[in-house]
């Protein structure tokens, strides 16, 4: 079966429970339970996103709890030890499409910083292991992070569903 392909069209809510993007295959939810609460799925991907959320080690569990076939992670800053970062960019840096016009008003392109938390390596694939079977960890690019410390290897893993 080949996926239909539809352009997506991009708008930002104020309500951030709120379907944000979709067509009549493809649905972004901001609430992850919201999503998940009568579904499965045949993936569950989290690409440069773990990092910013407040309790990624949370976030990591939770989405390898999601029924789906194959979790897939990647663009997820590890190292031998967790690490805690203040990052910092210029606002209109921040995702895609132009900064809303009211956020564009009252902040222009001021830099920003926000924490991102570089996870334990080990931690990481402990933790998914007791959940999924790692099928593939994958070794991406290093990165910057924008912050004063220097760069940090990129991961991604590919775990499947225990049967």
């Amino acid at each position: 079966m080949n996926p239909r392909v539809e352009p997506l069209t991009s708008s930002l809510s104020s309500d951030p429970g709120q379907v944000r993007e979709q067509n009549e295959e493809l649905t972004f939810y901001s609430d992850v339970q919201e999503a998940v609460s009568d579904a499965a799925f045949d993936a569950v991907y989290a690409s440069g996103s773990i990092q910013y959320t407040p309790d990624p080690y949370a976030t990591l569990e939770m989405l390898c709890n999601i029924p789906s076939k194959r979790l897939v992670i990647t663009r997820t800053p590890m190292a031998d030890e967790d690490l805690t970062l203040l990052q910092t960019s210029r606002m209109r840096d921040n995702g895609p499409g132009p900064v809303p016009e009211l956020m564009e008003s009252l902040v222009g392109n001021q830099t920003v910083t926000y924490p991102v938390t570089v996870l334990c390596r080990e931690k990481s694939l402990a933790l998914i292991s007791t959940i999924r079977d790692i099928d593939l960890e994958i070794t991406e690019d290093q990165v910057r992070l924008y912050s004063s410390v220097h760069g940090r290897q990129m991961h991604g893993v590919i775990a499947l569903a225990r049967t």
